[in-house]
């Protein structure tokens, strides 16, 4: 686990970078909590991911590939199972981590709030920005994944590696290795990563400015309560102004993945640089891909 600390409007924001499917991250993240006692406790969630976490929907049904587009929800539940086979062998199940968080918020009495894009939005900005030729070859991949755990569910007899795809588990939230694999995706689809990562890296940065210029707001106006008290209690010298020890008027703790630390801190440091929330909310105009075009694609494939 990493942490990145950063004050925007007076209000001192903590990055908690997690692996989603590490036992020692659903540890650690309370703790950080416990220590920093934090206003509000911030998670890479959306209202979807979390009931979906709590267990109130389901990933993936055929109503949902009628009335959407079935290779979009397609997409996404492959890439669920596969965290889910992953967790699994691991012992953890993807999202523990974040789920702990707000136990651990609501057991603190701290505020909670969702920080991350809806999924669906997501899904469809991810699916328009990949190529033909790079949907085909993230299912090839998708399928491959699937098979390798499978091996590794079937194998007996032998202590299970924690490695996967030559990448040691235990240590997915090292900088340099959260490097390499991001390193990897942008090689494999610029505009797959653009949507996964940066606009909701945006997008995260742009709802945990918005929390902490409420923070400051929300300061102000008990500074100024208790100005105002002060004057009318000259006896009392012993009443604070602001939050006093630390500078700060206020503290976020948010809980991300490791793969978002870098971009978030990179947008709270550079606040002009968060685009508006509603452009990254956009839902691109469905492209019709013919099936010679599907046909030509998967030839081109398998040759």
């Amino acid at each position: 686990m990493s942490e990145s600390r950063i004050l925007l409007d007076d209000v001192e924001i903590i990055l908690v970078g997690t692996g989603h499917i590490l036992e020692k991250s659903v540890k650690e993240v309370g703790e950080v909590i416990e220590r920093e006692n934090p206003d509000i406790v911030a998670v890479e969630l959306c209202e979807g991911r979390y009931r979906a976490l709590k267990g109130e929907v389901t990933n993936f049904s055929v109503k949902d590939a009628l009335s959407g587009n079935p290779l979009i929800l397609l997409t996404q539940w492959l890439l669920a199972y596969i965290q889910r086979k992953i967790g699994d062998e691991i012992g953890v199940q993807p999202g523990a981590e974040m789920l702990a968080a707000i136990e651990k918020a609501e057991e603190r009495g701290c505020d909670v709030a969702l920080v991350d894009r809806p999924i669906q939005i997501t899904m469809q900005r991810f699916w328009a920005k990949m190529s033909v030729w790079e949907k085909l070859k993230m299912f090839l991949s998708l399928a491959s994944a699937i098979f390798h755990l499978r091996e590794l569910g079937e194998a007996k007899g032998r202590k299970r590696a924690r490695v996967l795809g030559g990448v040691d588990v235990e240590h997915l939230t090292d900088e340099d290795v959260v490097s390499q694999l991001l390193n990897e995706l942008r090689q494999f689809s610029p505009g797959a990563a653009t949507a996964l990562l940066d606009e909701r890296d945006a997008f995260i940065a742009g709802r945990l400015r918005s929390l902490s210029k409420m923070l400051h707001e929300r300061a102000a106006r008990e500074k100024a309560g208790k100005e105002q008290k002060r004057q009318t209690q000259m006896r009392d010298a012993r009443v604070k102004e602001g939050s006093g020890e630390s500078g700060s008027v206020g503290k976020i703790v948010a809980v991300v993945g490791a793969g978002h630390v870098q971009g978030i801190r990179k947008y709270l440091s550079n606040p002009d640089l968060i685009p508006p929330l509603e452009d990254l909310c956009d839902v691109p105009a469905r492209k019709k891909i013919s099936l010679k075009t599907l046909l030509t694609a998967g030839l081109l494939a398998v040759l």
